[in-house]
């Protein structure tokens, strides 16, 4: 009978859709699922008996780990956002879940993961939903905000500056009233590939809420920062073509710096949202910082 429990855990655990990971409560491997092994590039007998630590991206603070632990000892379980590393070196960003579980006699906490980067499998791609964008496939503002907060436990444990740019899309309500709906979704998919287009690696764009995207731009320091808001106001000069029609927008640019204008996500992005309505105010296709200045006239 006990043999049969383990045959039936090891075919419901090995053929999940979701990585699994089974760590002791003396923070030991115990087990990992197939799905872990491809996500990771880890075979099972090179983690089994190691540390979950030996997935650690480094990018987290001291701090991040020390609420994750603190929530494990006070509810039992963690959800959110985290930085791991595969076997290859690749930081990538995962959404965890962990909680207990009881196996054979034994309490063992349960890592459940999936690969928030790179969504592709029907099944992981259902799964995306409560944090990508389904017009524009970009993260929503629920995983936005998780990787703006993994952002700023990073450069509060090392040097270095960021960016929070928020966009707001000037005259896309006369898109929709003049041409449809369909024809503004559209648009706006094509403003989201232009804002895409101007990013670099390690950026991270994500659709808010309507005709409303944000950024996370990484800076050498805060002397970059016009160059960049300039830009992400530049990409809406050229018109957009959808069914044959030319469709004339601009945008309203707001930005926040990290730690000047902001030491916490939340703080961050209310200054640029702040920001980018001065913006508005100024006569719209400007560019604005928290400090609500122009970056030129």
């Amino acid at each position: 009978m006990q043999a049969l429990r383990e045959q039936d855990f090891k075919a419901l655990v090995d053929n999940h859709p979701r990585a699994i990971m089974l760590a002791t409560p003396d923070a030991r491997i115990a087990y990992v699922n197939l799905m872990f092994q491809a996500v990771t590039g880890y075979l099972a007998e090179e983690v089994v008996g190691q540390k979950p630590s030996v997935l650690s991206s480094g990018l987290h603070s001291h701090e991040f780990y020390q609420t994750m632990w603190r929530s494990l000892n006070q509810t039992g379980c963690w959800e959110g956002l985290i930085w791991n590393r595969r076997k290859n070196g690749e930081n990538y960003p995962q959404w965890l879940n962990i909680y207990p579980v009881d196996y054979q006699g034994q309490r063992l906490f349960a890592g459940v993961f999936m690969d928030v980067g790179e969504l592709t499998a029907s099944n992981e791609r259902l799964a995306s939903l409560a944090y990508y964008d389904p017009l524009t496939e970009l993260p929503n503002r629920s995983l936005f905000q998780e990787f703006l907060k993994a952002r700023v436990g990073q450069r509060k444990a090392g040097n270095g500056c960021f960016a929070v740019v928020y966009i707001d899309l000037d005259f896309f309500k006369a898109v929709n009233d003049l041409h449809g709906h369909d024809c503004g979704d559209r648009v706006l998919q094509q403003a989201a590939a232009c804002v895409k287009s101007v990013l670099r690696d390690g950026d991270v764009v994500a659709r808010l809420s309507g005709d409303e995207f944000a950024a996370i731009v990484e800076l050498e320091d805060e002397s970059e920062l016009p160059v960049v808001c300039q830009r992400m106001s530049g990409i809406f000069q050229a018109p957009m073509l959808v069914e044959h029609r030319e469709h004339f927008l601009s945008a309203s640019v707001g930005a926040a710096v990290f730690p000047k204008h902001g030491k916490t996500a939340s703080a961050l992005l209310q200054n640029a949202d702040r920001a980018m309505h001065a913006a508005k105010l100024s006569g719209r296709m400007v560019a604005t910082r928290a400090s609500c200045q122009p970056f030129w006239p």
